[in-house]
C-alpha cells in the first residue's frame, strides 16, 4: 500500500519547532504522510545523547516518545524511578521539566527561563546529581521551586513546596518589607486579617509601606499595636 509524502507543513498545523519534549528537542518540520484518507505528520529531532530522529507530531505530544531510545532517557530504570509500566517517578519528572524548561528556544517559556539566563547549575546536569542534593526531602505532592525567581537551579536556591508556596512566590507578586521583614501581600494579609484588595490599593495610590499594612480602623487595632504585632 502507497504512502503519499509531502514536504510541506499544512497550513493549519501547528509548529513545534523550537519546543521540548522530555529529552527530544524539535529542530524542524520533516514531511507529512498521507495514506488512506488520514495523515501524519513528522518532526526532524535531536535527542540529548546527540542522536538525530523523526518524529510524528502523535508520539511527541502525547507523550509515547521521550527521546531516542537511548541510554539517556533509560537511566531512570538504573536507580528504579522509572516503572516497567513506562510510568516515570516525580522526582524524575521534575528533573525532565527543569531541563525542558532551561532548553526552550521558543514561545512563553522561553521568554521566562532561556531568555531570562535561568540555568540548571553543572551538578544537576545529571540525574544522579540532582537527587544526591533533592532526594532526601523530597515528598509526594511537592514540586520543585526556585526560591529566588531571578536565580537558576541549584542547591542553594532550590526547594520541594507546597502548590500555596509556589502560587506565593510567583514572579511578579507584589512583596513588602517592614520592619526587616519581607512577606508577599498574601502572606501579609494573613498575618494582619487585611484585606488583599485593600492592600494593593494603597500600593497603586503610591503610599509608603506603614500606611498599605496599617490595619483598618473598623478592626479597633491602633498603629502601636499593629507595630508590636509585626515584631
Amino acid at each position: 500500500m502507497s504512502i503519499l509524502t509531502d514536504y510541506h507543513l499544512p497550513d493549519r498545523a501547528q509548529d513545534l519547532t523550537g519546543m521540548r519534549f522530555g529529552m527530544i528537542a524539535v529542530i524542524r518540520f520533516d514531511r507529512r504522510e498521507k495514506m488512506l484518507g488520514s495523515s501524519r505528520i513528522f518532526w526532524l529531532c535531536k535527542c540529548d545523547c546527540g542522536n538525530i530522529t523523526s518524529v510524528s507530531t502523535a508520539t511527541l505530544k502525547n507523550g509515547t516518545t521521550r527521546s531516542c531510545g537511548c541510554g539517556v532517557a533509560k537511566a531512570a530504570r538504573t536507580h528504579g524511578f522509572a516503572k516497567k509500566a513506562g510510568g516515570v517517578h516525580p522526582m524524575y519528572r521534575a528533573f525532565q521539566a527543569m531541563h525542558q524548561r532551561c532548553k526552550q528556544t521558543s514561545g512563553s517559556v522561553h521568554k521566562n527561563y532561556m531568555a531570562r539566563g535561568i540555568t540548571v547549575c553543572e551538578q544537576w546536569k545529571t540525574f544522579e546529581g540532582f537527587k544526591k542534593d533533592m532526594g532526601t526531602s523530597w515528598r509526594r505532592g511537592l514540586s520543585l521551586d526556585r526560591i529566588d525567581n531571578d536565580k537558576g537551579y541549584s542547591p542553594e536556591n532550590c526547594r520541594w513546596a507546597t502548590s500555596h508556596q509556589q502560587n506565593s512566590n510567583r514572579r511578579g507578586l507584589h512583596k513588602l518589607t517592614f520592619r526587616g521583614q519581607t512577606l508577599t501581600l498574601t502572606e501579609w494579609s494573613r498575618k494582619l486579617g487585611l484585606g488583599y484588595g485593600c492592600m494593593l490599593l494603597r500600593i497603586k495610590q503610591g503610599l509608603p509601606v506603614e500606611e498599605v499594612l496599617r490595619p483598618s480602623l473598623r478592626k479597633g487595632r491602633s498603629l502601636i499595636q499593629f507595630h508590636a504585632h509585626c515584631l
